[in-house]
């Protein structure tokens, strides 16, 4: 554990100066970002908690939402149910494609495209979907949600259950293949874990029980993912191998942040 919390300040030390990207002009209230807003947040499963930077800037969540209503409609439908509407195929399109459907199955790829996260009637749907992008978080907040999905659906700071278990491997498949967008098989090779971003300049990635990780910055890449976040979970992944398929998980020494 003595390393996290070194390793986490050297890498907000490290980036807090890199100002390559940009805020996302094509949504007014994002252009109101502070572009040096910089915070990384990690709480584990048992609910320590180890956080750096602007921990309490408030942003909006954004596309980071689509992972929590998601889950909120596989407890609603079931996932057969949902499956028959929403498919769970990777589409390599970036954030603000066009929506389309599936040729034959008539469905959307996913749930974290749009046109996946819009599906049932657009006309009625679409006021809810701007409500639930414009939810206010902090940096602190994302990674309490992330550690809840890597703790089973169970709040570790509240003990309350979010979600019933048996979706959260649905969630975090979904997310594992389709949560970045067109940066999600780069994602998956360099850094491989569970994750989704926002234009708005947040990320979350699920260690699955062991830690939730969220990173904000708001200055977003041409994909809308953070550039200083995707470096801090390339150097935390390579740091602590975090990749789920680098070995098995019990030899990781990313693990036992909690235990010392």
């Amino acid at each position: 554990m003595s390393d996290l919390p070194k390793f986490i300040e050297h890498l907000y030390e490290e980036y807090r100066n890199l100002d390559s990207g940009s805020l996302a002009s094509y949504i007014p209230e994002l252009t109101k970002a502070n572009p040096n807003w910089f915070a990384i947040s990690i709480v584990t499963k048992e609910g320590t908690v180890f956080e750096v930077g602007d921990i309490s800037e408030n942003f909006t969540i954004q596309s980071i939402s689509k992972v929590f209503v998601y889950g909120m409609a596989l407890e609603d439908c079931d996932r057969l149910t949902l499956l028959e509407k929403i498919g769970v195929e990777p589409t390599g399109d970036p954030f603000n494609s066009v929506i389309r459907l599936d040729e034959n199955s008539k469905r959307p790829d996913n749930p974290m495209v749009n046109a996946g996260a819009i599906a049932h009637n657009i006309e009625e749907i679409l006021d809810l979907y701007f409500q639930q992008c414009s939810v206010v978080v902090n940096c602190h907040d994302l990674a309490v949600m992330a550690a809840t999905l890597a703790n089973r659906g169970i709040n570790p700071i509240t003990q309350e259950k979010a979600i019933a278990p048996c979706y959260v491997r649905d969630i975090l498949s979904v997310m594992y293949t389709c949560g970045m967008y067109n940066y999600a098989g780069e994602w998956a090779y360099k850094v491989g874990i569970p994750a989704k971003s926002g234009v708005s300049g947040g990320i979350i990635a699920v260690i699955p029980d062991r830690a939730g990780i969220a990173v904000y910055s708001p200055l977003i890449d041409h994909r809308g993912n953070s550039v200083r976040g995707i470096k801090v979970f390339e150097d935390l992944a390579d740091k602590f191998q975090l990749h789920l398929l680098d070995f098995p998980l019990e030899q990781c020494p990313f693990l036992d942040i909690s235990q010392k």
